[in-house]
């Protein structure tokens, strides 16, 4: 893991969020790619210059948003020092569920956009850009300002060998006190860096996103304005000629270059897209 990403994550979760954000926007790519099907939908919103989110529940990976533990006992013990004198009729056993409950609500009801640091990653233009017949879109938010929401809301994947310790933000952000009184305020932090944490068997999608909280349960996935344009179009060796002329059109739209990945001769040393 990288050595700022170690910081972030120590800052963040401390409650120094200013000085992670700091570390953070100093490390945004300037380049981001977003791998997608040729698909109406998604035509659509790159037309309305628009980023399509996805229900963590509709990734691949089974362990998505789910890449952190809390423990009990340490919850618990926590709650009955608070409650010594037994003032409160709550138990410790309902507190807990209750905690685990509202911290469920906050992260399984976020929406994601992916992006990847990496335009040559070959396995995310099979399996994300349908074997080559989809599209890549390059963009740049770092010219953002560092106080835009849609910047903030950016984050990088953090790759993790296990699970992260959540018990210490948990506490935090639900007091005893504020939860008895139905009081509690549940900090963006829980359903963003709870969103970004994933086994280090992914790592090689070089990952950041976009993530977005919205309790609409019935929706299938939803878009939001997106604050910069496309800064290149890059289309799949596969994409057939009708496809890539309706690209072209989209390119002329926001007056980026636009290119088809080719497979260079056998004299050619690298593996580039």
């Amino acid at each position: 893991m990288d050595e700022w990403i170690i910081e972030y994550l120590k800052l963040y979760y401390s409650g120094h969020y200013f000085e992670a954000e700091t570390i953070k926007n100093a490390h945004i790519p300037k380049k981001l790619y977003k791998f997608e099907p040729f698909e109406k939908s998604r035509l659509m919103t790159l037309e309305n210059n628009q980023i399509y989110l996805s229900h963590s529940t509709m990734f691949d990976d089974p362990y998505d948003t789910k890449g952190y533990f809390i423990q009990k006992d340490k919850i618990i013990e926590t709650y009955n020092k608070f409650n010594k004198k037994g003032e409160y009729s709550l138990s410790a056993e309902l507190y807990y569920k209750e905690i685990v409950d509202r911290s469920k609500f906050w992260f399984e009801n976020c929406w994601i956009s992916c992006f990847t640091e990496d335009l040559h990653n070959f396995p995310m233009w099979f399996y994300y850009a349908d074997k080559y017949n989809g599209y890549c879109i390059e963009y740049d938010f770092s010219v953002l300002e560092n106080t835009e929401g849609f910047k903030q809301a950016i984050k990088p994947v953090i790759y993790l060998s296990r699970k992260y310790d959540m018990t210490n933000i948990i506490q935090s952000v639900f007091d005893p006190e504020k939860i008895l009184k139905d009081e509690s305020d549940t900090y963006y932090l829980l359903h963003v860096l709870g969103n970004t944490l994933k086994h280090e068997s992914w790592k090689f999608e070089k990952e950041w996103r976009y993530v977005s909280f919205d309790d609409d349960y019935k929706m299938q996935g939803k878009v939001v304005d997106n604050p910069v344009v496309p800064t290149s179009i890059i289309c799949g060796k596969d994409m057939n000629e009708e496809n890539y002329s309706q690209m072209e059109r989209i390119a002329v739209q926001y007056c980026c270059p636009i290119r088809r990945v080719e497979i260079y001769e056998e004299s050619e040393k690298n593996f580039i897209i």
